[in-house]
This record gives C-alpha cells, structure tokens and sequence, in this order.
C-alpha cells in the first residue's frame, strides 16, 4: 500500500521536530548541573608562577646543600627535606613554589630522625633587604620520624609584608654534642618565600570550594596555603579517603610522592623568649 506523500512529509515533520526538542533539553540540562564536588585533578596543572626577581646574594630560589659525604646523620629510605623548596635531585621540580597568601605560612619539612639521631635543628627567616632576622626557632623532634610543621608566631613583628620576598633555612646536626656555632652542619635546606594580597577574584574562589581551600591555592600557585590547608584537615579527618587521594597528588605534584604515606608528626619550637636562655641559638 502506498503512502501518501503529504502523510509521509508530515511525520518526517514531527520526528524532525521531537529530535531537536530531545537535543534542547539534554543540553539545556547539561549546563545546569553543577559538578557534587571540586576533583584536586582538575587544579594540578600550575600557572606559570610570576617572577619574584633574584635575591640580593645571589643564592638560587629553593637552593638545597645536600648531606656530606662523611655526614654523621644516618642513612634512610626517604630524605630529609622541605616540602616546598625545589630541590636540585629532585626531577619532578616546577614553577617556583614560593607563594602565599598568609602574614604567618607554615614551613612543612620530612624529617626521617627521631629525637636521639639528631644534635640540633634549626629554623630560621630572614628579611635579605634589611639584613635581619625575622624569626629564629630550634626544633626538637619526637620520638616518631615524618613530616613536620614550623608555625611562625601569630605576632605583629613576626608578620609578612606583602609583596616581599624572605629568606629561610632550615639546618640539621646530627653528631652528638657538636658545637653548633663552629662546625659545619650536616644537612641545610633553604628557600625564598613571598606573601601576595589576597584580591577579590580569589577571596570568592576561596569561599566557594570551603573547607577544602586547598583546591583555589593549588590554582593560583599558593602551595605553602594549599599544604597547610591539606594536612590540617588530614590531621582532622585521617580516615578520608577523598583527603588522603588529593595529599598523594598534591606530593606528586611538589615531587614527593614518595612521601605520601610519611604520617604528619608534633614537633616543639623553642620560642624567641625561651631563646634569650639558650646559648647555642646566639650569633
């Protein structure tokens, strides 16, 4: 039987017409779903970082002095090292990493010692413009080697000017009873950091990806901020599975994957009034 042509252009008409609305409706939807959560995979490719200018001395951002050979610290599987410094054997080096927003960043550190290993560790800051000391601190460590946090004191006087760049090193003696003011110490790490404003763009990035901040950090190259707001809710929330993925990528990216499963650990600062006492902290 033969079918009429106008029957046959009318539904042609109208199979023509529902496939369009199908193909209006699944966009429209697709562009209103809003993603159930921020992936950290989706912020691990960095901006290239902008340039902070090269420090009066001459010394190279995120410099690190490896161990001697003749080093009395003992031999480990992982190093000791900071975080956030590049460091020269390390393959995996980016953008410079010497970014945050905080008037007080904390300085993360893996430490592979427990407290009878080691002699002496010390923290200290410098303002290379003005040729002077901002903050001071020895370490004493645990009984239970891993990563380490050093907090600069919530006071005025130890607070970062913005768009600055400081100066930090963190040394390690490990020789038992070493005199700290005339030898050479076994281990030195050093780095450059600088405080940025806080503009308004990243203030609502910010406060649209809370409590997991490390998400806009990573985006806009504030690795210190991205660190110390990862391991604080790590240490609040240590059976996360979603935290404990997004720490492991974050070490990827800094190139410490291999210190991905190191358990974040206490340590004990000796603050300045309790320095005055010490002799070994005097220049």
């Amino acid at each position: 039987m033969d079918i009429p042509q106008s029957s046959f252009k009318l539904v042609l008409t109208l199979a023509l017409t529902l496939a369009s609305l199908l193909t209006n409706s699944t966009s429209i939807a697709a562009e209103n779903t809003e993603p159930e959560s921020f992936e950290l995979t989706e912020a691990l490719a960095l901006p290239e970082a902008p340039p902070t200018g090269s420090p009066e001395d001459g010394s190279s951002m995120g410099g690190t002095r490896e161990p001697a050979l003749d080093t009395a610290c003992k031999k480990t599987n992982n190093p000791l090292a900071s975080l956030l410094a590049a460091n020269e054997e390390n393959d995996h080096t980016i953008s410079r990493r010497d970014f945050t927003s905080s008037p007080y960043p904390s300085f993360w550190f893996h430490i592979p010692y427990v407290s009878q290993e080691v002699s002496y560790i010390e923290f200290a800051l410098q303002d290379p413009q003005l040729s002077k000391t901002i903050y001071r601190t020895a370490v004493k460590l645990t009984d239970k080697p891993g990563i380490i946090q050093i907090n600069l004191p919530q006071q005025e006087q130890y607070s970062l000017e913005v768009e600055k760049d400081y100066y930090w090193d963190f040394i390690v003696y490990c020789a038992p009873n070493q005199p700290h003011q005339t030898e050479q110490p076994d281990v030195v790490l050093q780095g450059w950091i600088r405080r940025v404003a806080v503009n308004a763009p990243l203030k609502n990035q910010l406060e649209s990806v809370k409590p997991q901040e490390y998400i806009a950090y990573i985006d806009n190259d504030l690795l210190y901020d991205a660190v110390t707001n990862l391991a604080a809710l790590r240490l609040a929330n240590p059976e996360n599975p979603q935290l404990h993925n997004d720490w492991t990528k974050l070490l990827s990216l800094l190139g410490w994957e291999e210190l991905a499963s190191e358990p974040l650990v206490d340590s004990i600062q000796l603050f300045p009034e309790e320095q005055a006492t010490t002799n070994f902290l005097s220049k």
